[in-house]
Formats: structure tokens, sequence, C-alpha cells
């Protein structure tokens, strides 16, 4: 058999077949293929590494948040406590509407016809009183949510709800909101949750105006009107008129928590600089 000069790197071993009762032989072959065969591994390896690399970045980027659809509404108030399935499920049903400063969105004794969520802006909500007169009970701020307690009864709405200057808001309408709901009962349990949210701040306006003195009043007040980073943008006017309370009376109320530092004033509004001392003020239950 000639002898092969082939080195050891060029040399791979292979066995080789052999028939019944011959010896097993062993085959040494030159090979010139290996290192690019290893080239082209580690080649396709890197490319799978970028490709996955890739798919994951493209499914990330595509990624529809709640906050990309919904914005404030997300950020604070009842929705955004609600899972976030269920926030996407909700996005689909309603589209963005604009609404300028002083039109209503709906007056008491209206048939209803959506609910609305607040973006930005605020909304005046009025009860009905003697005489045909209305009295605005609460000023709405951004995640705040109107217009679900006409869902269930079917009956004509019982509150007015005004813009105070333009406001942006996700409005949904009641047929799609209740096909929604009877083809995915379980998303009942979140309106529900709405509804004893909403039931909860009108009975608690309620008891802090026959119980409470007038500057816990007002500090209640303030807290429920002002904005996350502490703005209220209300006149003073305004906010009397909400706490239920006469001019001079709200005012000497109000110079108190100014004067303690924890509230200032600004043009056309005011600002919380200390929401604790405000928050304690609020629950104090003696002048």
């Amino acid at each position: 058999m000639a002898k092969t000069t082939t080195s050891a790197k060029d040399l791979r071993m292979s066995w080789v077949s052999f028939e019944r009762g011959a010896p097993l032989a062993i085959c040494l072959c030159k090979t010139t293929s290996a290192p690019n065969s290893l080239r082209q591994v580690k080649q396709s390896g890197a490319n799978s590494v970028a490709t996955r690399r890739s798919a994951q970045g493209s499914e990330k980027a595509a990624r529809v948040t709640p906050a990309m659809r919904l914005g404030n509404l997300v950020a604070s108030g009842w929705l955004s406590q609600q899972p976030e399935d269920f926030q996407l499920r909700l996005a689909d049903l309603g589209r963005w509407v604009t609404v300028a400063g002083g039109r209503r969105l709906y007056s008491a004794g209206d048939e209803p016809d959506a609910v609305y969520g607040i973006d930005s802006g605020l909304l005046d909500i009025a009860i009905p009183i003697l005489g045909g007169e209305e009295c605005v009970v609460h000023r709405a701020v951004a995640g705040f949510w109107i217009g679900d307690g006409a869902l269930l009864p079917g009956a004509p709405r019982t509150l007015s709800v005004e813009a105070v200057g333009e406001c942006r808001l996700f409005r949904i309408p009641f047929p799609a909101l209740r096909r929604h709901l009877s083809e995915n009962p379980a998303d009942w349990e979140y309106m529900h949750r709405l509804s004893t949210i909403n039931g909860t701040l009108a009975t608690r306006i309620l008891s802090e105006v026959l119980s409470l003195p007038a500057k816990a009043r007002v500090a209640r007040l303030l807290l429920r009107v002002a904005a996350p980073d502490g703005s209220i943008e209300s006149t003073n006017e305004d906010l009397g008129r909400l706490a239920g309370m006469s001019r001079a009376t709200f005012r000497r109320s109000l110079s108190r928590l100014i004067a303690s530092g924890a509230v200032n004033t600004r043009y056309a509004g005011l600002t919380i600089v200390d929401r604790a001392a405000v928050e304690k003020e609020a629950n104090r239950t003696e002048s």
C-alpha cells in the first residue's frame, strides 16, 4: 500500500464498511472541505441569532400597549386599576372626541347614548333641583369616567355634564358596549367597579356637606379636583360653588390653607404644594 505524506491537519478518519469476514480498515482521506464547512456552520448560527433578535425586536416594537391607545385614562382613575387585557378590549369599542368649552355632553332627561372617559380637560357634573335649576356637585378631572349610571336601567339621564374649557374624551357608544358585554359577560365585573366608585363618590360628597366643618370640606374638595401634579384649574368662585358655600365662607377657609403654605395661588387656579398637610386638614372633624 502506497504511503501518503498528507499532514494530520489535512486528514480525517472515517470508518469503512466491510464485507463479512473482511478485516476492519481505517481509511485516511485528504479533505479540504472541513474548514469551509465550519465557516458555513458558524455563519449559519450567526444568521439564526440575528434573525431571532430581529424578530424579537419587531414583536416588541409592534406590541400595542393600553397607554398608547388610551393615554391618561390608564394613568389614573377607574380604568388604571383594571387588567390590561380589559383596557385593550375597551379601547376597541370607542373613539376620541374633542368637546369645546361650555358644550354639554348631555342634560338630565336626555336619552343615554354613551359612556365618556376624560383624557384632558374638566367636566362639571350637575343635578337638577326645584324650579328647573341645577347644582354643580363635582368637577371631574383626567381619569374620570361618567355616563355609566344609565347603562343598566336604560332610563333617561339623571345628571347634566358640561365641559369646562376644551376637553379630550374617549367616547364608547352604549350599543357597542352592551354588545361587547353580552359576548364577554365576565367584563361586567369591571363595569360594576366603575359604578361602585362613582356611587361612593356621590355618597361621600353628600356626607361631607352634612357633617364636616367648612375648612375640612374645602380641603377635601381641593384633593378631589386636583390633577396628579397638584394643579387645580378652577377659579375661587367655581370652587366655592362646588363646595356649596357662600363666597365669604369659602375664601376664609381657603385663606387658612394658603397661610399655612399647603396651597399656593396663581392666575385662574391653585396648586397643592403640601398634599400631606391638606389631607391632614381634610380629616379634621372639628372647626
